[in-house]
């Protein structure tokens, strides 16, 4: 081989095989849904697959917009995290780890992890991974902190100020079932924190 062809081969691109998820998603924006009926998403090297209401979809690394990730509770539940995938026409796609009704699903949680890590490796090593904007965090989070610190002073400030009022081990209870509920939803503030990252750096704290 001449110098020429050396230096006019291309270095080897990294492949990454197809691999199978099964999750829930949908492609609806609202917080409020009876049941999720589809699911199932596909990663090849360079692309997303995935079929919603019998129609087959599938968009190239190119195509994504924006990657966003977030983290929430679920009272008497547990822990769950989604995340958002926007491409380029405006369509979003929502991949989460819980089951159909929308709760913490524990055999999903770890299949949800693979997904997203899976994704964030397949994207650090794409060309187009400088212009994906990375994110954290709900954008439209504002109503939602509202009804947290409400809730957080209510359940947590109340039974408080009650202890201190007329210590005893009834009031105690009440405090302790007031920070049992608070603790999860200051937590999920402080996750949600919006926040950029870069792709190969996910944040474990994010996955349920």
């Amino acid at each position: 081989m001449t110098n020429m062809q050396a230096a006019g081969t291309a270095a080897p691109v990294r492949t990454f095989p197809e691999r199978h998820y099964n999750l829930f998603l949908r492609e609806d924006m609202s917080r409020f849904f009876w049941k999720l009926r589809n699911q199932g998403i596909a990663l090849t090297g360079d692309t997303l697959r995935w079929d919603y209401d019998g129609r087959p979809r599938e968009r190239n690394f190119d195509d994504l917009r924006e990657v966003r990730l977030q983290f929430a509770h679920v009272p008497k539940s547990g822990d769950t995290g989604l995340c958002l995938l926007t491409f380029n026409d405006g369509l979003p796609l929502i991949v989460q780890s819980t089951n159909a009704s929308g709760l913490a699903d524990d055999e999903r949680a770890p299949i949800y992890g693979d997904f997203v890590r899976d994704l964030h490796k397949r994207l650090a090593k794409h060309p187009s991974s400088s212009r994906i904007d990375f994110q954290i965090g709900d954008t439209r989070r504002t109503f939602g902190v509202i009804i947290s610190i409400v809730a957080i002073l209510f359940f947590g400030g109340l039974p408080l100020g009650l202890f201190l009022f007329k210590p005893g081990w009834d009031t105690l209870g009440v405090l302790g079932a007031g920070a049992a509920f608070v603790w999860p939803l200051w937590k999920t503030m402080q996750r949600n924190e919006p926040r950029s990252y870069s792709p190969d750096r996910v944040p474990e704290e994010l996955f349920p």
